[in-house]
């Protein structure tokens, strides 16, 4: 019997050890995650700094550009979810939010399907701030003292000037200037 037993495991290991090789399964697809905080790394360098701003839960604003001067407010609940409100003198209040058949306008509480271009440019740099190859390679910090860092660079592909102010204290970005737009930001 126990020659019996010990044929059969010296078959089945040899057996075992021709098999075909199992098919390997697919990899599970990659999962996405957003970080649902800024970044801790908070040393006031432009990167990290642009990294916060564009995880940031929420900040008001103050705009000046060549055609309207507004004050606001950018609210995230996460990535893709943001929601910005516009207020203006001259043109009253304007709301989008961004949906999954894309972003959604209001003006003084009525849906609008013909928004003004600030109120787009406004949108954008809220929301995403588009980081645009530099001329230069990499922003330059232009001033520094103990309380902020200012970045200046020049967008290689339009030539706009830039200028971005990083608040040491915490890394947040406090002020953008693009060209004729500028920016004030401030925690809500």
């Amino acid at each position: 019997m126990k020659r019996l037993a010990a044929a059969l495991a010296v078959a089945l290991s040899f057996a075992c050890g021709r098999e075909a090789p199992h098919p390997a399964r697919p990899a599970p697809p990659p999962t996405v995650t957003f970080p649902t905080a800024a970044p801790k790394l908070r040393d006031g360098s432009y990167a990290a700094a642009l990294d916060a701003f564009r995880v940031t839960r929420g900040f008001a604003f103050d705009v000046k550009d060549s055609d309207i001067t507004a004050t606001g407010a950018m609210n995230r609940t996460r990535p893709g979810a943001e929601r910005v409100e516009i207020r203006t003198k001259t043109a009253g209040t304007w709301s989008a939010e961004a949906k999954a058949a894309g972003v959604v306008w209001t003006h003084n509480g009525k849906r609008e399907m013909n928004e003004p271009a600030w109120a787009d440019r406004i949108w954008q740099r809220t929301t995403m701030f588009l980081d645009p190859q530099k001329k230069e390679g990499a922003p330059q910090l232009a001033a520094s003292d103990a309380e902020m860092n200012h970045y200046h660079f020049t967008d290689a592909n339009s030539g706009t000037q830039y200028d971005v102010w990083v608040a040491r204290r915490d890394g947040s970005i406090t002020k953008i200037r693009a060209g004729t737009f500028e920016m004030n930001v401030r925690s809500e």
